[in-house]
């Protein structure tokens, strides 16, 4: 099994005036998630669990944002991308999150798809580091 790289808090309605609570670290095994499933006391086919907490410390900024709605399955695939990253792409992917979350965004969601579209290609990245001026960075880009 991968590292775990992302602990998300679940919670459910429990229809008392109350709310179910599981965590669980991501990648996780199929019989963790049913296990979370339990705890929430809602099917893995049916409702999804609102996702209340995110840590992650590859990318620490991804809990300030908001999330769009995602399932389970979509953040256990993502956090098996980045288990599986490198070194380099980690930091090539916290550069790149950075960038577009700094980007002009049309509302404030960050959608999965996103997500998990980020953590291909970065061995194509070139990182600078301490390349702090605009003319210092651009000599590392290449737009082809």
């Amino acid at each position: 099994m991968d590292k775990r790289v992302l602990t998300i808090c679940l919670s459910t309605d429990n229809h008392h005036g109350g709310y179910f609570y599981a965590d669980l670290s991501l990648p996780a095994k199929g019989y963790e998630i049913l296990d979370a499933y339990q705890k929430l006391r809602c099917s893995s086919r049916g409702d999804e669990p609102l996702v209340s907490e995110l840590r992650c410390e590859i990318l620490p900024e991804l809990c300030e944002v908001r999330l769009d709605a995602p399932t389970i399955k979509e953040l256990d695939f993502f956090a098996r991308r980045l288990a599986a990253l490198s070194d380099a792409a980690q930091l090539a992917l916290r550069g790149l999150f950075l960038r577009f979350l700094n980007d002009d965004m049309s509302d404030d969601l960050v959608t999965m798809k996103d997500l998990i579209n980020m953590t291909y290609g970065l061995d194509q990245v070139i990182v600078a580091l301490y390349a702090r001026e605009q003319e210092l960075v651009s000599e590392f880009y290449s737009i082809g």
